[in-house]
């Protein structure tokens, strides 16, 4: 169970990515690096530092982060050599949306589905909750919790799982819920709301099946994007990589070209780094695959650090613990390794009731009120199957 293609692609997707922000390193901009006592490096020792030398000092974690720097694409600007793409398509994107479900029926998502499409009318002030990179929300009141006891929220105080804190059972938290006075009225709500999204919308419709990608990537009648790319942080605490593997797997099956990036270090909400943009990638895929356009795209060249940051000690990750780093192109590490670096990053219970609660998916399906995580059968059969055993552990 731990060996096979499926695993051997995941880890080599992980490594490759840890080589690319390896390789990309003299494109940090108003980092501060240190040394192997925790000193920060004199400027000259910082512009006399190897392209070598910063990959190893990013192993041990021996810097603080600044700026990206090295954005943008060439070839007149931001949007470049701009025409019409082939066939119609639209640059990293699906054309239409309901229009391309086939014959106009929603496929059975079953539980694998996940949410999307809500307005911001449901969220508290118009407004989404703000998670951040932890997952943590701001501030829920007393008579959110059951007979007026507050659940443990973390170090702020906060109660999972409630709208206005947006989030569910945080790592550092005791209480499950704020919303079910015991497990039974838990399992009930989700038998209810499991049968309700069954029975389908006011359109017959079901709505976990609307928003899976997985029924429509490749499927006849649906219009596949001419190229994709998923960006994602290596220590994301919110959500499994095997998604977005899953995803890429699924377009590549599609004829569609797809890549992954994996930011090391990075967290829930990534962005472009290193000298890579979007505007920059949006530029070499128009000039791959549109007829006229300018094919030589490149990247900007690196401009060499010679100013320390101002930082006073260092905040990076020390992965010399799961990581082994001989030389500049021999990054290595085991799948228990990168399980290990993954597990460090999550922010979320493991195992535990993560996906009972109200939380920012709930603005998906849901509202304020009602319970929009409540799809998942296999959860709900784990629920009723095991309650002698999870019913105990029920906000303790």
């Amino acid at each position: 169970g731990y060996y096979g293609t499926y695993l051997d692609l995941y880890l080599a997707e992980f490594t490759e990515n840890l080589q690319w922000y390896l390789d990309n390193l003299d494109y940090a901009d108003g980092w501060t690096w240190f040394d192997e006592d925790g000193n920060a490096l004199s400027d000259d020792a910082v512009a006399a530092m190897t392209s070598a030398d910063k990959a190893q000092a990013f192993i041990e974690g021996r810097y603080t982060k600044g700026s990206s720097g090295g954005m943008g694409g060439m070839m007149g600007g931001p949007g470049g050599n701009m025409g019409e793409l082939p066939d119609g398509k639209m640059q990293g994107g699906f054309e239409g949306a309901p229009g391309n479900i086939p014959d106009g029926e929603m496929p059975d998502g079953g539980p694998s589905g996940k949410g999307g499409g809500a307005s911001d009318e449901n969220a508290p002030d118009g407004e989404m909750p703000d998670g951040g990179p932890s997952g943590k929300g701001g501030g829920a009141s007393d008579e959110n919790a059951p007979d007026g006891n507050l659940p443990d929220g973390g170090p702020e105080g906060n109660i999972v799982g409630t709208p206005d804190d947006g989030t569910t059972q945080s790592a550092t938290g005791s209480g499950d819920s704020a919303n079910y006075e015991s497990y039974e009225d838990m399992v009930a709500a989700y038998k209810a709301d499991i049968e309700e999204i069954y029975s389908g919308d006011e359109y017959g419709n079901n709505i976990v099946a609307l928003y899976n990608p997985l029924n429509y990537i490749g499927a006849d009648g649906t219009d596949d994007p001419t190229w994709t790319k998923i960006i994602m942080g290596a220590s994301e605490g919110d959500m499994s990589m095997f998604s977005s593997l899953n995803l890429q797997i699924a377009w590549l099956n599609a004829d569609v070209d797809a890549v992954i990036e994996w930011q090391w270090d990075g967290g829930h909400v990534p962005s472009e780094v290193l000298g890579n943009s979007f505007s920059l990638y949006v530029d070499q895929m128009y000039g791959q695959y549109v007829d006229g356009a300018v094919t030589t795209i490149t990247k900007a060249e690196a401009v060499k650090q010679t100013t320390n940051g101002t930082s006073e000690e260092a905040t990076g990750t020390n992965l010399s613990s799961w990581v082994n780093y001989n030389d500049t192109t021999g990054v290595s590490f085991t799948l228990a390794d990168a399980a290990a670096y993954r597990t460090k990053g999550a922010s979320k219970a493991m195992p535990g009731f993560d996906v009972i609660d109200y939380g920012q998916e709930d603005y998906v399906f849901g509202s304020s009120e009602k319970d929009a995580r409540h799809w998942d059968t296999y959860m709900f059969e784990i629920f009723e199957k095991y309650a002698d055993v999870l019913e105990p552990l029920f906000n303790k």
